[in-house]
């Protein structure tokens, strides 16, 4: 996948993996492409029927930590893969080709697999919260798919029913392994004869003897968790800590979970933040095309005073003839669906019919930058950026603006026109920037107050690079 190659060249460029990579950088982006998908059945469920909060936060957690356990082994593999038999550090090309094994098995055999698990185990967690409203009123039975693609192990299960109180469900509720289809359904009292528990436990001991079956043992909907809590990405002789009270420094297991842990707090945090701001912007009258995302847990809207230029009186870009707010909109729509929150804003106070205040874009994550759509290859960056440099610098001046401006966002909509070395190049440009003054012939330096670079690419689900000016 592109999210592990660029994790791939990040520990390769840094020589070596460390757990702390988990909290930002590629790496970081990889735990998030992982999460993404694991994640994506229980905000498709989310969208279809009503899923309590507490539930969707806990499976939500259990899927992140997992992505990230998933990741701290991959990368792990990796960097043992980075010097040669003489101990030198191989060249990143056969590095690359190296690692593509890891990157095959991880990211294409096991991700399916884990991907089928956690549609199966998303929807059993669910339905068993709906179910233990009802306590014994039904009763519970095991279902397989009925075709000849059963596994001879899960059949010993098929039509056992007994009420959800018996232990039996404490470790036989499906999925019982990988590419499992096996369901539970809930059905009348007395209308299919009750299994004896006893035969029933051994059977399902049985159909999981085997060291790598007995992971599955677990209850997806009593311990809120999508992927087994014994599965071997997670760290071993943790006890009953929940991953948080025995810590020992030296262990690189215990440095990724205290790593993984912040993560997902700041995960949680940004998710509830951007929660609030869409339901504050939603009973705004001020704001339009409101959304909240789900899956990403991003969040977007446009001031109804935003400024627009219409085909009509404006030029147009590209073969779609996209208008440069039309842009804007693209570039927000992509930071949106990456966890972001993308406000388009207002334009400035009109002071007379002919002039009016300096205004920034966009408010991206409680920020004000300006947005500059690329539309050319011969789009000389430097001065893109000495132009916005020149914006903020008057918007900062405004006497009513609190937070000076700092950050500007570049748009690729033809991701072509995008490479981190013309940005670099560029940036250096800017920061060197001088000219003569006409009166006095000298040389100036301008005050430079852009700091932040974010550069959105319109490519698959959308990229975002950032770069530091300073």
């Amino acid at each position: 996948s592109t999210a592990f190659q660029k994790a791939a060249e990040y520990v390769h460029k840094k020589k070596g993996y460390k757990p702390e990579m988990l909290a930002k950088g590629p790496v970081a982006d990889l735990v998030k492409a992982t999460n993404d998908v694991l994640s994506e059945p229980l905000h498709k469920l989310g969208v279809s029927q009503e899923v309590p909060p507490e539930l969707t936060a806990a499976l939500e957690q259990n899927s992140f930590y997992f992505s990230g356990f998933k990741t701290h082994h991959e990368m792990t593999e990796a960097s043992q893969l980075m010097k040669g038999a003489d101990g030198t550090f191989k060249p990143f090309e056969q590095f690359q080709r190296d690692v593509q094994r890891i990157d095959n098995t991880y990211n294409r055999s096991y991700l399916q697999a884990e991907y089928n698990f956690a549609v199966q185990s998303t929807q059993m967690a669910v339905k068993w919260k709906e179910w233990e409203k009802d306590g014994d009123d039904y009763d519970l039975q095991y279902r397989t798919a009925g075709d000849d693609r059963v596994r001879e192990e899960h059949a010993i299960l098929d039509g056992t029913t007994l009420p959800p109180s018996d232990p039996f469900w404490n470790n036989y509720l499906p999925p019982l392994g990988w590419n499992c289809r096996c369901t539970t359904v809930q059905v009348r009292k007395d209308k299919y004869p009750r299994s004896d528990s006893a035969e029933a436990i051994a059977k399902g001991q049985s159909c999981t003897a085997k060291p790598k079956q007995q992971i599955f043992r677990f209850n997806p909907g009593k311990q809120e968790k999508i992927f087994p809590p014994k599965h071997p990405y997670f760290p071993k002789g943790c006890g009953r800590c929940e991953y948080k009270l025995s810590y020992d420094a030296s262990n690189q297991n215990c440095q990724a979970c205290r790593t993984l842990l912040r993560n997902m707090e700041n995960e949680i945090k940004r998710r509830e933040e951007n929660r609030k701001e869409y339901e504050r912007l939603k009973k705004d009258p001020q704001y339009k095309d409101v959304k909240y995302d789900e899956k990403s847990g991003g969040v977007k809207g446009t001031h109804k005073d935003h400024a627009v230029h219409s085909a009509e009186k404006e030029k147009t870009f590209f073969q779609e003839k996209l208008t440069s707010t039309q842009l804007e909109e693209k570039c927000q729509d992509i930071l949106y669906r990456l966890g972001n929150s993308a406000i388009l804003c207002e334009k400035g106070i009109q002071r007379t019919p002919d002039k009016a205040d300096p205004a920034l874009d966009l408010l991206y994550n409680w920020k004000k930058m300006d947005i500059a759509s690329l539309t050319s290859n011969d789009t000389n960056i430097r001065n893109v950026l000495n132009n916005k440099n020149g914006q903020i610098k008057r918007y900062n001046n405004l006497d009513y603006v609190q937070e000076p401006a700092d950050s500007v966002c570049l748009y690729f909509h033809d991701s072509s026109m995008f490479s981190k070395e013309k940005i670099i190049n560029a940036v250096e440009e800017y920061k060197n920037f001088s000219f003569i003054d006409k009166k006095t012939r000298e040389r100036k330096f301008p005050s430079k107050r852009i700091k932040k670079i974010y550069c959105v690419i319109n490519k698959n689900e959308g990229l975002l690079e950032e770069f530091d000016v300073e």
